[in-house]
């Protein structure tokens, strides 16, 4: 059998990292996917429920004014006690509405006139439409030109937010009505659009702060349980699959660990059940390979010494010599026959001759290499390939050994032990092919037997 191990199969296990930085995207997307949403829907709303609440509130002090008596104010330019308790009234309105600044004004032919501003509480003649700029000195209007133009007629306009000269506002202009149903004027409030969001704001992220410890304990969770239940189990059979194969390939028994036949995986669910399909399959698959080998061993060696038969060898041989060599690499190809094993089987039975065949086979295996490749090619002969022999002389060392070795062997009832012919041939020097070398080590051998026996013969004596 083959002692070459296939090279090693690397598996991606990158599905479990893949799930998790899946479900970790999933979760960052859809909970900043919620707060954006959710900061958009609740700046929207906090707009609209200011706009809502200035327009109440501007319309509550409108109905609670008496519009036809602001002109009295301009004329005494002087507050009274009815003036002050109006003033007192709008104060707590904007107190209780926040808004950063409510002033009330008229409108009339000979212009607008200021009445009330929470700012600037000094009566007197008041543009809310325009403002003077403080570098340039130049007056310039704060309000789109057909809102200005409803506002100056004396007519009611929607809530408007924009930039006025208080900075970013939602402003909101309730209009004040007489007794004869005539507009005199507006009650006016200005709320701070970055102040009111900002300060609703720190709410909302005090919101998502929670949202977001929330999400990444139940996210940890949820991937605790994804790699428990489905990439732990999956890990396990993957490594018990490459420990199946690595031993298929070396021959050798799986350890307790690795080994897939004691894999635990007990989750109740279809991993189970095809890890328990993994099971059966190997347990196939080793009856397979297990009876597989005793056919292949069958075929392959002698029956007798265990070494390869004449067709293994020759097979092996072959394959070996097709391999590009290395550099100066030498090859021995070794024939080698049991001088006068016949003489042994008429002397000392078929039992003797077993005995010596098997005793000169142990004998071979014991001194050649690991890799070098062995065999019985038939009756009394054997055969060795020793590859990459550094240099002749170690080959005829290794020629000496077998016959010195095979000199203890003595069969049942002799007084002497057995010696061996033996012919030896090079490659590539003598042949790069099978048939080649055996030719030539075939040559060489009966060169020693006409020399008496008992000896060996390189081929480039012949």
């Amino acid at each position: 059998m083959s002692n070459q191990s296939p090279p090693d199969r690397k598996i991606n296990r990158s599905m479990g990292r893949r799930l998790t930085a899946l479900i970790v995207f999933m979760i960052v997307a859809l909970s900043g996917t919620m707060m954006v949403v959710g900061y958009l829907r609740f700046k929207e709303s906090a707009e609209h429920y200011y706009h809502r609440l200035g327009e109440t509130t501007a319309a509550i002090v409108a109905l609670s004014l008496d519009a036809d008596a602001l002109p009295r104010y301009l004329e005494t330019r002087a507050p009274d006690q009815e003036y002050e308790q109006t003033m007192e009234m709008i104060r707590r309105a904007q107190e209780k509405c926040r808004g950063k600044v409510f002033y009330v004004f008229t409108v009339a032919d000979e212009g607008i006139n200021y009445i009330y501003d929470t700012e600037d509480s000094e009566i007197g003649e008041f543009d809310p439409f325009t403002s003077i700029d403080p570098d340039t000195g130049r007056r310039k209007h704060l309000y789109p030109a057909e809102t200005e133009k409803q506002l100056r007629a004396g007519g009611r306009v929607d809530t408007i937010m924009g930039l006025t000269q208080y900075g970013w506002t939602i402003t909101v202009n309730e209009p004040l009505y007489g007794r004869d149903g005539r507009c005199l004027g507006y009650v006016g409030v200005d709320f701070d659009v970055n102040e009111v969001v900002a300060e609703l704001s720190a709410y909302l992220w005090q919101l998502a702060t929670i949202i977001i410890i929330i999400t990444v304990f139940f996210a940890a969770i949820y991937l605790y349980i994804i790699r428990r239940i489905i990439i732990r189990p999956i890990n396990i059979m993957a490594k018990a699959a490459d420990s199946f194969l690595l031993n298929i390939s070396k021959s050798s028994q799986p350890d307790d660990e690795s080994n897939i036949l004691a894999m635990k995986i007990n989750t109740g669910d279809e991993l189970q059940s095809l890890a328990e399909s993994l099971k059966s399959m190997v347990r196939k698959i080793e009856e397979y390979i297990y009876s597989l080998k005793l056919v292949t061993i069958k075929s392959e060696t002698d029956g007798l010494t265990k070494l390869f038969n004449r067709g293994a060898f020759e097979q092996r041989v072959s394959a070996i010599l097709r391999l590009r060599p290395e550099k100066d690499q030498l090859d021995a190809f070794m024939m080698i026959d049991v001088d006068y094993f016949k003489d042994v089987n008429d002397q000392f039975g078929h039992a003797a001759g077993d005995l010596v065949l098997s005793e000169c086979a142990r004998i071979l295996r014991s001194v050649v290499r690991e890799a070098d490749v062995v065999g019985r090619l038939g009756g009394d002969e054997f055969a060795v390939f020793c590859k990459n022999m550094t240099s002749v002389a170690i080959a005829e060392d290794k020629a000496r050994l077998i016959r010195a070795e095979w000199l203890k062997i003595t069969p049942p009832g002799a007084e002497s032990g057995i010696t061996a012919s033996i012919g030896i041939a090079f490659a590539p020097q003598d042949g790069r092919g099978y048939q080649e070398l055996f030719a030539k080590a075939d040559a060489a051998l009966y060169k020693t037997k006409e020399a008496g026996r008992d000896g060996f013969t390189l081929s480039s004596q012949l």
